[in-house]
């Protein structure tokens, strides 16, 4: 189930098989495009609002990095540059002013200088047991891929986009820098919804799950209403 949503009410959804950039498309299309729109960070979400919405800035979820990030680097750290660029990744969300995130900005760029060469240490390990043959890694792989998703990040310029929100919005304070609203106000509910009805098959926990999103829609109707005109 892939669902498109406001901070307080739900736009959209759509059933699908995998999560890909056809899904996302199918989910999209009928939408108008929003001046700007927070996303988890899957490929196939980004491919297709880049496809349908060119106009359309994009914010990624900064918990969603950081989860990233802590996949390489763990929640506790043994390195010195394990710890600092996983320090770096948790202060993304305690920005909340554009001088903030310059001085963020500033962090990663430092961490840079300080750890290039350690990121590009290089370990000569078999690569074919029988053959002999070896071949070149990253030593500290695992640090380097984290600084790497935060610079990509960054660079796109996927970080910062609700401090600096384009023309036209017309509630800058309403801007999100997470999906929370989205994954603690719809998908948590709707997934413990799905728990309690466990026992229904399958098509009709497909129909419940259906009118439980309509009912968080902007205005939906009143569902006796609904049911007598069937």
């Amino acid at each position: 189930m892939l669902i498109a949503s406001t901070t307080d009410h739900v736009i959209s959804w759509h059933w699908c098989h995998k999560e890909n950039k056809a899904a996302y498309t199918a989910l999209l299309q009928p939408l108008t495009p929003p001046l700007i729109v927070v996303i988890d960070g899957g490929q196939g979400a980004y491919s297709a609002i880049n496809t349908l919405w060119p106009t359309t800035k994009i914010q990624r979820c900064l918990v969603h990095i950081q989860r990233n990030v802590r996949r390489n680097t763990t929640s506790r750290p043994r390195t010195d540059a394990g710890k600092a660029i996983y320090r770096i990744a948790l202060n993304l969300t305690k920005v909340t002013t554009p001088e903030q995130a310059a001085t963020w900005v500033t962090h990663l760029h430092d961490f840079n200088t300080v750890y290039r060469s350690y990121m590009d240490e290089k370990t000569y390990i078999p690569k074919n047991q029988r053959s002999g043959d070896k071949a070149w890694v990253f030593t500290h792989a695992r640090v380097r891929k984290a600084y790497n998703q935060l610079e990509y990040a960054y660079k796109r310029g996927f970080l910062f986009t609700w401090l600096q929100p384009p023309a036209g919005i017309l509630d800058p304070e309403t801007l999100a820098s997470t999906t929370n609203a989205l994954e603690g106000g719809v998908n948590a509910p709707l997934k413990e919804q799905a728990r309690l009805h466990r026992g229904l098959p399958t098509h009709r926990q497909r129909v419940a799950i259906d009118w439980w999103l309509y009912l968080k829609t902007q205005a939906p109707d009143d569902p006796v209403r609904i049911a007598g005109r069937q």
